[in-house]
């Protein structure tokens, strides 16, 4: 990671899979302390970042000392962590040097395919963070805890399943092609930015167009990267094929009026602006996606037939996270059959929701007793291989739309409403 990507990291703040700290060492109380964190990373689906050198309130860049990052041994850590875990988190440790100073980043990947136990009780003089026989996870409101609930050890189970099941297609299929994978030096992150260069300024015009709506962002990358370049014309057929149109309108968006199209040298860029829509998206030739919309309700406008005050007083729509997520899924699911790429990575935020509400705008289905966004972004992303997500993208929807209702303080959502709902879109029974 480059300061660029730091400084891009660090202005979403904290999220479920990036934790900030300012300045310190690999010593003392902080051992207990970034232990149990690791141990927390790599039990979180994704895995996560903790960087280390920054303020954590304001996330401005302090830097550390020689001897700090000289602390972080990957070797002591390790050791450290041998004793603690079972099996052993991974990591890596890389500092990066920025113009306020060098950061560190500790990455923990998600673990493989059985999640991480505590074997003996991390603790520092002053807090014990985590008894032996904890599995501990990092909670949608950003809390480094152990799991507490039926429904969180569910989830964990249910993922170690998939990570199992998906390990066990990739050695079979290593063993009939007689050539194994192999995954990406660079991080999926770095491949998309460095595919679509232009997306981030893109995305930052747009979203300053409307600042107190709500909006989806959707990015898509093939692991590993396309052999061979897609033409423009190919590139754009598949975009088409592959969307989704369950209510009424395509997503992603084409074949409008009014629309922008352009046709690049490395890559399609689109824009479409109406009254009750809009949207951006970007592909490059080699795979990448990339696509951001204000959510459905946000563009409706107040009125006598809807009398929803405007954002950001207008709650979010329980439906647009149902049926957007599930809209996400079908669609990424049918361009990775198309590339016919080995894995997909898949990316989808629901940004700018901080103190929004949660609701229904279908007077037949009230919501109570839910409540706030505890953060301005919920980013979730994940590599998936091709088969699994031709096998299982509803349930794959379902998992993230549930993340995303736990940020609105309902962790109790009842999945098999949830997959009633999905299923009545899907059934176009709308």
């Amino acid at each position: 990671m480059d300061s660029n990507a730091l400084d891009a990291m660090l202005s979403q703040g904290e999220t479920r899979n990036v934790e900030i700290k300012g300045p310190c060492g690999f010593q003392d109380d902080m051992q207990a302390h970034l232990a149990a964190t690791i141990g927390c990373m790599a039990n979180t689906p994704g895995g996560g970042t903790i960087a280390i050198g920054a303020e954590n309130t304001t996330w401005t860049v302090q830097g550390l000392s020689a001897s700090q990052i000289a602390s972080f041994d990957p070797t002591k850590i390790m050791h450290y962590l041998k004793g603690r875990f079972a099996p052993l988190p991974r990591l890596t440790v890389a500092p990066v040097a920025h113009s306020g100073g060098n950061v560190l980043l500790i990455q923990v990947p998600e673990f493989e395919d059985v999640p991480i136990l505590v074997t003996k009780q991390i603790a520092s003089k002053t807090k014990v963070y985590a008894n032996e026989g904890d599995i501990l996870i990092r909670s949608e409101t950003r809390e480094c805890r152990r799991i507490n609930s039926a429904h969180e050890m569910r989830e964990l189970l249910s993922r170690a399943l998939r990570r199992r099941s998906e390990l066990l297609l990739t050695e079979m299929r290593a063993i009939m092609t007689g050539v194994a994978p192999t995954p990406p030096a660079t991080p999926p992150e770095e491949l998309f930015v460095a595919a679509l260069p232009d997306w981030p300024a893109a995305l930052d015009a747009w979203g300053g167009q409307r600042p107190h709506c709500a909006w989806w962002e959707v990015n898509l990358l093939p692991i590993p990267p396309l052999v061979r370049p897609l033409g423009a014309k190919p590139l754009l057929e598949l975009i088409k094929t592959s969307a989704v149109r369950w209510r009424g309108w395509y997503y992603p968006t084409s074949g409008v009026h009014d629309e922008e199209l352009v046709y690049l040298q490395d890559y399609l860029r689109f824009a479409y602006d109406a009254d009750r829509f809009s949207e951006r998206w970007q592909a490059s030739y080699s795979g990448a996606f990339a696509s951001a919309h204000v959510v459905h309700g946000d563009m409706v406008p107040q009125d006598a037939v809807f009398p929803h005050l405007p954002a950001p007083e207008r709650v979010v729509s329980y439906h647009d996270i149902v049926y957007g997520m599930t809209e996400f899924f079908r669609f990424a699911t049918s361009y990775a059959e198309g590339l016919g790429c080995e894995a997909l990575w898949v990316c989808i935020a629901l940004r700018n929701i901080d103190g929004r509400q949660l609701g229904s705008f279908d007077p037949s289905l009230p919501l109570w007793g839910v409540g706030t966004s505890s953060m301005r972004d919920v980013v979730q992303m994940h590599v998936w291989t091709r088969t699994e997500l031709v096998s299982a993208w509803r349930e794959l929807a379902l998992d993230w739309i549930t993340r995303i209702l736990t940020v609105f303080q309902w962790p109790d959502a009842d999945r098999s409403v949830l997959a009633e709902r999905q299923a009545r879109l899907i059934e176009r029974r709308l």
